[in-house]
């Protein structure tokens, strides 16, 4: 249970970091990129370490390293003695339970979410083709009076191409800069592929509801990808990228679906202020200690399931008389004969 005790530990004081330190910190709004990557090591080192309390529970007293050599191996002498008791077949039971409910919701959660994402964006595009005019740069323009600006990405599999849909509304509303700079805004979010992380947040935050750490993942991830895409326009040309965004903002009717990245959407009060306001970098020993923190946080779990102490050995393939294998495999000292010594 120590191993079980420590990864839930870990993954509550990494959810409590995320929670309640990272959601309100500034810094991420000035290193949009770093604050994605810190959010994904932390959601990510959460999840891990919530199947390796799982996994610690149906063979306890293990470390990963060892889990997976002797399960390879077929280590059936530990699992008997696990079940040879009532309390450690419950223990075990639990653990499979518990494991498997996590894998399947994670499944259920990137499969529908993704499934319903391609199919969003394939009955649009037939739809499209039915009323866009394409020009040569991947651009749709259709006649209607929101004033909408959106990209729709080609799906996971590579099939289709990356599109980009211009309603007549949002053509008559903006300038001939101000539509460049927006073209630019979506175009950013094409190649770094931010459909994808905001995807995989949202399949976290529906796999497990129960943790309000997920939720503020799916909502800071959304956020976090439109400053990324505004941080691809030149400063000096921010503010009228400002001016285009109140302009989209206040068009009333929404037409994007779900498998769109809008420019207008989410959080266009605060990426205003953000491109108006000229922003100061994060410090290059801030960048550093940032990216150290991930690192960090990606490697714990695992340097928590290889940890060479007593409570995480394993002793189930011991023999009748013989003294505890320490980490190593070697013997531990009999500390018996030495005192008598």
């Amino acid at each position: 249970m120590i191993a079980t005790l420590a990864f839930v530990g870990l993954a509550g004081m990494f959810m409590l970091i995320g929670h309640a330190y990272l959601r309100t910190a500034s810094w991420p709004r000035r290193a949009p990129r770093l604050g994605i990557a810190l959010w994904q090591a932390l959601s990510g080192a959460v999840v891990a370490c919530l199947m390796l309390a799982c996994l610690s529970l149906i063979l306890p007293g293990m470390s990963a390293a060892a889990t997976m050599s002797e399960v390879l191996h077929a280590c059936a002498v530990g699992l008997k003695q696990r079940y040879s008791s009532p309390e450690g077949a419950a223990l075990s039971t639990a653990g499979v339970g518990l494991f498997l409910f996590l894998v399947l919701r994670l499944q259920a959660a990137l499969w529908s979410n993704h499934r319903s994402a391609r199919r969003s964006r394939r009955d649009h595009l037939a739809r499209l083709a039915l009323v866009a005019r394409p020009d040569a740069g991947g651009v749709y323009s259709i006649d209607h009076q929101a004033t909408a600006v959106y990209c729709l990405p080609k799906s996971r599999l590579g099939s289709g191409a990356d599109a980009i849909v211009v309603t007549t509304g949002a053509r008559e509303a903006l300038t001939s800069k101000q539509l460049r700079l927006v073209l630019r805004h979506e175009r950013a979010h094409l190649r770094s592929r931010h459909d994808r992380l905001v995807l995989r947040s949202r399949s976290l935050a529906d796999a497990l509801p129960w943790f309000p750490f997920f939720r503020a993942v799916r909502e800071q991830i959304a956020e976090l990808v439109e400053l990324h895409a505004d941080d691809a326009i030149a400063p000096q040309d921010r503010p009228e990228l400002a001016g285009a965004i109140y302009r989209l903002a206040g068009g009333g009717t929404r037409i994007e679906p779900a498998a769109s990245l809008s420019a207008a959407r989410p959080a266009a009060s605060i990426r205003v202020g953000r491109l108006v306001r000229p922003q100061v970098p994060l410090r290059r020993s801030g960048a550093a200690l940032v990216m150290a923190a991930i690192a960090a946080i990606g490697v714990a779990p695992a340097a928590l399931a290889i940890f060479p102490t007593g409570a995480f050995s394993h002793h189930c393939c011991e023999r009748p008389g013989q003294a505890p294998l320490t980490a190593h495999g070697s013997e531990a000292p009999a500390h018996s004969a030495l005192l008598a010594t």
